[in-house]
């Protein structure tokens, strides 16, 4: 080897030597960055995370984890599509995750259909809600939110017995469910079972106190069923936490008032 040929051979070496240090320093702070992310997030925020992940991702294009938390954060923030991206890109360079991630994938899918349902639900489109809530379960039968949409856009057709069945999966997926069983104990009044309507309000209430419509949907069981006295502190404790309430309620309460003097 000539001496020309040794000194570039030295200087290529320092240069491979130079680059790696660089891509070693570049991949210390993608993890610096990711760690960080994490650790955000764990916290409950939605909003630094994604920052961070998204510099650990600059750092190193291909960091699999990075794309995986990024898409955790945005799912969590009703980003769907988003998310859906990310683990998508993290599956091409770690195929071996795509059994773990399609699950991911599947239930994020699933949530678009939820949303498409809900706005036509508030469109009055029910039979489109429907549709959609059921593709949804169709794609991640575990939906427990799908089922309550669903429930909801039966019950406004008058399906109450369709509406309770959904409402019960709901509740099986989903114990904690609160709104489910106030939206239950509402379908089961209408249906004439106040005592099974009470009982859902009030199981409702003991896993959210201040549960929205709670205490209205429990006081017009019982007052249906003829407990006046009930329906009237009900209602009272209605107003207190949702006072926009008041103007509809009042003069429920003095009819109840009303038959309770009469009998």
């Amino acid at each position: 080897m000539s001496k020309l040929d040794f000194q570039h051979a030295v200087l290529v070496l320092v240069l491979l030597v130079s680059l790696s240090a660089v891509a070693r320093a570049d991949n210390s702070q993608a993890v610096a960055y990711y760690n960080q992310g994490n650790t955000k997030y764990a916290k409950g925020d939605l909003y630094g995370p994604i920052a961070d992940y998204d510099r650990a991702i600059e750092l190193d294009p291909q960091y699999a984890d990075a794309y995986v938390g990024r898409g955790n954060v945005k799912m969590d923030g009703a980003d769907y599509v988003g998310a859906i991206a990310d683990w998508e890109k993290a599956i091409t360079l770690v195929p071996s995750w795509k059994d773990k991630l399609q699950r991911k994938i599947d239930g994020a899918r699933s949530q678009i259909y939820v949303f498409q349902g809900n706005d036509k639900y508030k469109a009055k489109d029910f039979d489109g809600a429907i549709a959609d809530c059921s593709r949804a379960l169709e794609i991640n039968s575990k939906n427990e939110v799908a089922y309550l949409e669903r429930g909801n856009a039966k019950e406004a057709k008058r399906d109450y017995a369709g509406a309770i069945a959904d409402y019960t999966q709901a509740i099986a997926l989903s114990p904690q469910y609160d709104e489910a069983y106030n939206d239950r104990g509402a379908a089961k009044d209408t249906l004439g079972d106040y005592d099974g309507a009470i009982a859902d309000c009030t199981q409702a209430l003991a896993l959210s106190p201040h549960c929205t419509d709670c205490y209205y949907n429990r006081g017009i069981a019982k007052n249906d069923k003829g407990d006046y006295a009930g329906a009237i502190a009900d209602w009272e404790e209605e107003i207190e936490w949702n006072a926009p309430r008041k103007e509809e309620l009042l003069p429920r309460i003095d009819k109840a008032r009303a038959k309770l003097k009469k009998d």
